[in-house]
C-alpha cells in the first residue's frame, strides 16, 4: 500500500512588502488553504528555494496576521459586540467604519491568496453587520473595495447593490419607505463618491437592486452543484456560547 507523507515541521516566511514585517507559518498549513502559496513554492521557484514569499504592494500587518491566523483555526477571527451594531454615538458609528475597512482589506487579501472560502466568510460577516438597521455601508470601505478590489468581486455586486437599493428609495415620490437623516446623509456620500457612483448607478439604471436573493448569490462556487448545495447563511458568525447565527437570530452576536 502507497503511503503519503507530509513534513508537517517545514516553515515558510511570509512577508509583507511595504512594512517589512515577517510571518513565520507552517509550510503545509500555508499550501492546503492557498492555492496562490502552493503556486509560489511549486519547484524550481525563488521562493520554493528562498522558502520566503514577499507580497508586494500590501501594507495592512493586521489583515495578513488575520488571513494566517484564519488558515490555523478556520473559524471567526473578528468579534463584534452587538452593543456597537445597535449603538447611534459617534464612536460606534466609527467602529462600525472600520469593523467594515477591516472586512474590505481582509476579502482584498483573500482575493489574492485565492482562498474562496474566506472570500465567502467574509460576504456572510458583512451582511451580519449590515442586517442591523443602525450599521450603513462605510463610504471608506466602498471606496477602498471599488478602487483596489477585485473587478467585478462578489463583495463589490453585494455592496454595489445595496447602496442601489437604498438610493432607489431616494429618487421615489412619495417613498415606500422612509429614510431616517443619517441614512439619507451616507447615501448621498456614497453617490456623490465619483468610484462609487461608477458601480452604483449602472444598477439603479438596469434595476439590479436587492429585491429578491439570497445569501449564496454573493459566493463564489467552483460548479452549478457546489452554489445549489450552499445553504446560504452567516457561518462566520458565532454566538456568545459557540452557536451558529443566522438572519433570523443575530442577538448576542460576535464576529
Amino acid at each position: 500500500m502507497e503511503s503519503s507523507w507530509v513534513d508537517f515541521t517545514s516553515m515558510v516566511t511570509i512577508v509583507v512588502a511595504n512594512t517589512g514585517t515577517q510571518y513565520q507559518a507552517h509550510k503545509h498549513v500555508l499550501c492546503d488553504k492557498s492555492p496562490f502559496i502552493r503556486a509560489c513554492l511549486k519547484e524550481h521557484t525563488k521562493e520554493a528555494q528562498e522558502q520566503t514569499i514577499n507580497i508586494k504592494e500590501w501594507d495592512d500587518d493586521t489583515a495578513m496576521r488575520t488571513l494566517i491566523t484564519w488558515m490555523y483555526q478556520g473559524r471567526p477571527i473578528l468579534r463584534i459586540p452587538v452593543s456597537i451594531l445597535d449603538a447611534t454615538t459617534d464612536d460606534s458609528k466609527n467602529m462600525r467604519d472600520s469593523i467594515q475597512q477591516r472586512l474590505v482589506s481582509l476579502y482584498i487579501l483573500a482575493d489574492r491568496f485565492v482562498i474562496r472560502e474566506l472570500k465567502n466568510s467574509i460576504v456572510d460577516c458583512f451582511l451580519a453587520v449590515l442586517d442591523y438597521e443602525a450599521s450603513r455601508i462605510s463610504l471608506d470601505a466602498a471606496c477602498t473595495l471599488f478602487e483596489h478590489g477585485p473587478a467585478d468581486c462578489k463583495l463589490s455586486s453585494l455592496l454595489s447593490c445595496w447602496a442601489a437599493d437604498g438610493m432607489s428609495y431616494m429618487l421615489k415620490k412619495p417613498s415606500p419607505r422612509l429614510l431616517d437623516k443619517e441614512e439619507k446623509r451616507l447615501l448621498q456620500q456614497l453617490a456623490d463618491s465619483p468610484s462609487v457612483a461608477r458601480f452604483v448607478l449602472p444598477r439603479l439604471l438596469d434595476g439590479t437592486l436587492l429585491k429578491e436573493w439570497k445569501l449564496c448569490d454573493y459566493h463564489e462556487h467552483d460548479t452549478e452543484e457546489d452554489s445549489e448545495r450552499c445553504e446560504g447563511k452567516f457561518d462566520w458568525v458565532e454566538l456568545e456560547d459557540g452557536t451558529k447565527a443566522n438572519q433570523t437570530s443575530m442577538e448576542d452576536i460576535e464576529i
